[in-house]
C-alpha cells in the first residue's frame, strides 16, 4: 500500500482553486513542478513535472510470445481437431465462448513458444 509523503502541487489548476494532485511515497521521486498553460477547450492548468531518480537495468521477468517462430500449421490443426458443432451445441453463449476460448489458448500454448521479452530504453 502506498504511503502519501508529499503533494507537489502548491500552485491553483483552476480559477485560484488547486484541483488537481500530485502525489508521491518517496521525497524526491517527482520535481520541476509546473503548472500553466490550457491543454485544448479545458479550463484547468495542465502539470508539468520530472520524474527523478536512476532507471534500474535488470533482467525482465515479463514473457511474451514469439510469433515468429510459431508452429501456425499445428496451431491450425490442433483447432480443426475440436469437433465444434458438437461440442457447442446446446451451450449457452457464455459456455461457448468459454470452451472456445479455452480451445485456442491450449492450442496457442502448444504451437506459440515465448520468449523473454527484451528491455527497451532501460525499461
Amino acid at each position: 500500500m502506498w504511503k502519501i509523503r508529499t503533494q507537489l502541487v502548491i500552485e491553483p489548476t483552476r480559477e485560484g482553486a488547486s484541483l488537481d494532485l500530485l502525489f508521491t511515497n518517496r521525497v524526491g521521486l517527482a520535481g520541476d513542478v509546473v503548472v500553466g498553460g490550457l491543454l485544448g477547450l479545458c479550463d484547468h492548468e495542465m502539470i508539468e513535472f520530472s520524474v527523478l531518480g536512476e532507471v534500474k537495468r535488470g533482467a525482465s521477468k515479463t514473457t511474451t510470445m514469439d510469433f515468429q517462430r510459431a508452429n501456425f500449421g499445428l496451431f491450425r490443426m490442433l483447432v480443426e481437431r475440436v469437433p465444434w458443432e458438437r461440442v457447442l451445441k446446446g451451450k449457452g453463449v457464455q459456455a461457448g465462448w468459454t470452451f472456445f476460448k479455452e480451445e485456442v489458448l491450449k492450442a496457442q500454448k502448444q504451437a506459440v513458444p515465448t520468449c523473454r521479452k527484451r528491455n527497451q530504453r532501460g525499461t
